[in-house]
């Protein structure tokens, strides 16, 4: 399908604040990088009067205006309360009913992931990504752990040689944002310490180098790494960089130490029912499957089938 044939999809704004600009700059460079947003502005200090904890609150926040399409809305709106600092943080959605037509189109342009040139050809995918392009380039993704009311969404096709499809995944959705990791900050940083090539610091960035070398004796992979946690669990790991199969293994074995079980509609049904009766964290007896973010094309696909696309 070429552009000139493509349906225009709503657009939508979305509003959130911020405690500070650093935070409410970082959110914005997120949003747009990861395509899920194709501009946001920033505008602020300003004064927000809220009851919070039978106390009227009286705050300086940092606001942020989004401009998103309908189909990018329910990833652009989890990707929010992911980052957010606060434990309710607001998030209000509106359509954007009147708008140019120009404006509309580059919105469309900037976000639609089935906008291919004419000279392109068509895919069923959703998403398409370059393998060898993959292999070759670092990466910039997150490593989660599949959330209540985790949806399928369409497909992710790794490609490697032109027109020759390698890999076809599911492609995931999570309008709720994902659940914490069943591993504590501490037990990760425990772990993760003593590697060979592992520098770790204790705000819970960490790099890790290969201890291999190449002929010029250059390392042959790095991982720069990132681990937020809040309310004392793990809720991510940011990584960039790239490592092989055997480091990749090596390091979800850290951030999942529990066999996961499959994500089948009863577990989908499970963790939908412990959410409501235990609240953000998963019963038990329940062990969440990691997904993997690309953040680059804002595709969430399982951990255990990205591991197939390393060598």
């Amino acid at each position: 399908m070429s552009k000139k044939e493509m349906t225009l999809t709503q657009a939508w704004e979305v509003k959130t604040t911020l405690p500070n600009e650093t935070a409410a700059n970082a959110m914005a460079k997120d949003l747009v990088e990861s395509k899920l947003a194709a501009c946001v502005q920033i505008a602020g200090p300003v004064r927000s009067v809220y009851h919070w904890e039978n106390v009227v609150q009286s705050e300086l926040e940092w606001t942020l205006a989004i401009k998103t399409l309908e189909s990018k809305l329910d990833l652009c709106r989890a990707r929010i309360a992911q980052l957010h600092t606060y434990k309710v943080p607001e998030i209000l959605a509106n359509p954007i009913h009147k708008l140019s037509d120009d404006y509309q189109q580059w919105l469309h342009d900037e976000l639609s992931e089935a906008s291919l040139s004419d000279d392109e050809p068509d895919t069923e995918a959703d998403v398409d990504l370059d393998l060898i392009h993959m292999q070759q380039e670092p990466w910039h993704l997150q490593i989660q752990a599949m959330g209540s009311g985790a949806q399928k969404h369409g497909t992710v096709v790794l490609r490697g040689l032109p027109q020759h499809k390698l890999f076809t995944f599911e492609q995931w959705s999570q309008p709720n944002g994902p659940s914490p990791l069943r591993i504590s900050f501490e037990a990760i940083a425990d772990q993760l310490t003593p590697w060979p090539g592992m520098y770790f610091e204790m705000d819970g960035s960490f790099v890790w180098v290969s201890t291999e070398r190449d002929p010029a004796g250059v390392a042959r992979w790095q991982l720069d790494g990132m681990i937020y946690d809040r309310a004392g669990t793990v809720q991510y790991v940011e990584l960039k960089g790239r490592c092989d199969r055997n480091a990749w293994t090596k390091l979800v074995s850290v951030l999942n130490p529990n066999e996961p079980i499959a994500p089948s509609e009863d577990y989908l049904q499970a963790t939908d029912s412990a959410m409501t009766t235990v609240g953000r964290d998963l019963a038990p007896d329940l062990h969440a499957p990691l997904l993997v973010h690309l953040i680059q094309v804002s595709a969430w696909v399982l951990e255990t089938e990205f591991r197939k696309t390393l060598s």
